[in-house]
């Protein structure tokens, strides 16, 4: 036995002893046994008991077993309860008979024991089993309901006809139906008729249509549903097959409303473009600025295009006339003039007007150097030149290549 529940079992034969060997057979074995000598009185004990299975003779006087049977099997409250014939007759039409009015077994007479006792063993397992099954189908039934309401997204059936065959009631309350508004209706004419500009939504580009059609997943954040009310809203969607026993049975649309999420995209979108907007404005008026910066730069050096040297007077202005003259030839020039009267400013001044200004103005204070180190200093030496080159050194006219060289206090 499966569990220590004691079911019940019902035996009927209008003979006696036929009764008594049936009942001695299955005594003892954790049934509860009841008796019944006709077809009325198994029917009344049916209406009252409900037992598990029913050992039912098929000739018996009055109504007989077949009729029995079948009324047992017309009563919802009874068609439940598995029923094993016995009879002496033998002819498979017989047993035909029997098992299209819904018997489960049939036992010929005289019958065995063991046969008896094994089938209905068997039989009890069975109905049993299948009792357990229904209960867990019922316990997965709840718990999926369970699930599907308090699932925070919609979700709803689609049969192959495109008619919806439930909602939960998340998708209830983003499209604004109740359940009986919308089961039954055509999900495409209800939910995805029109466009968000009013066109009309061919049924062909549909990708509940079209997951119907070839099985295949689609999901989608760029499409509209329609609520209750008439308005649209952006929806994010998934569309998923269910699979019958020989063919697509349904679609499963799992659903939710994204208004929220394209509001903050939008807004996103809108504040990159303005901050877009204003680094092309300030890139524009950073090249505005140098541009200024430059001509105001090129109008002082035009007013006073002097570097260093300040200075307005006739003077000036012909010895720096001279000095650009000069500066664009590869001559040596003399600057003459007493101590701080900016003879290193005029030395930059003409580098700075020579093809030579991108390159170093390279300065040497000559009274800084002794007589023995002057040709060291000037062209530079190679290491072991003499007792002090430790090292190679690099002369001040080499430093000054393709440049200019000053060569102060040289006198």
């Amino acid at each position: 036995m499966i569990n220590d529940f004691q079911e019940t079992l019902l035996l009927v034969d209008d003979n006696p002893t036929n009764l008594q060997v049936l009942y001695q057979t299955l005594e003892g074995r954790g049934y509860k046994l009841l008796l019944a000598k006709n077809g009325e009185d198994a029917l009344n004990i049916v209406g009252k008991v409900h037992p598990a299975l029913i050992l039912l003779d098929i000739m018996m006087p009055g109504m007989d077993g077949y009729t029995v049977c079948q009324k047992i099997k017309s009563d919802l409250d009874s068609n439940d309860v598995a029923i094993i014939f016995l009879s002496a007759l033998d002819d498979v039409k017989d047993k035909v008979k029997g098992f299209n009015l819904g018997a489960v077994d049939y036992i010929a007479k005289p019958f065995q024991s063991e046969e008896v006792i094994a089938r209905v063993e068997t039989h009890i397992k069975i109905r049993q089993l299948e009792k357990i099954l229904e209960q867990k189908n019922k316990q997965l039934e709840e718990d999926n309901a369970l699930i599907l309401e308090s699932m925070g997204e919609g979700l709803l059936g689609v049969n192959k006809q495109g008619i919806i065959t439930f909602i939960n009631s998340a998708g209830s309350k983003i499209t604004g139906c109740l359940e009986d508004e919308i089961v039954g209706k055509n999900f495409h004419d209800l939910l995805m008729h029109t466009d968000k500009n009013g066109h009309r939504n061919p049924i062909e580009k549909d990708n509940i249509f079209n997951t119907l059609r070839d099985r295949m997943v689609r999901q989608s954040d760029n499409d509209i549903f329609w609520n209750k009310d008439g308005d649209f809203f952006p929806v994010e969607y998934t569309v998923t097959a269910i699979e019958g026993e020989t063919d697509i049975s349904s679609a499963c649309v799992v659903f939710k409303n994204i208004s929220e999420r394209k509001k903050r995209e939008k807004d996103l979108h809108q504040a990159l473009k303005t901050v877009e907007q204003l680094q092309e404005k300030l890139q524009a008026e950073n090249t505005y600025l140098k541009a200024e910066s430059s001509y105001l730069q090129e109008e002082i050096r035009s007013e006073q295009n002097y570097g260093e040297i300040i200075g307005r007077s006739d003077a000036l202005i012909k010895t720096m006339e001279e000095a650009e003259q000069v500066a664009v030839t590869d001559t040596t020039v003399l600057i003459n003039g007493e101590s701080g009267t900016g003879k290193e400013s005029m030395a930059r001044a003409i580098h700075q007007f020579s093809p030579r200004k991108d390159r170093p103005l390279i300065k040497v204070n000559c009274a800084a150097i002794s007589e023995s180190l002057v040709e060291s200093e000037l062209f530079g030496h190679v290491k072991g030149a003499f007792t002090s080159a430790i090292n190679d050194r690099t002369g001040y006219f080499e430093l000054a290549d393709k440049g200019t060289i000053f060569l102060d206090e040289i006198g």
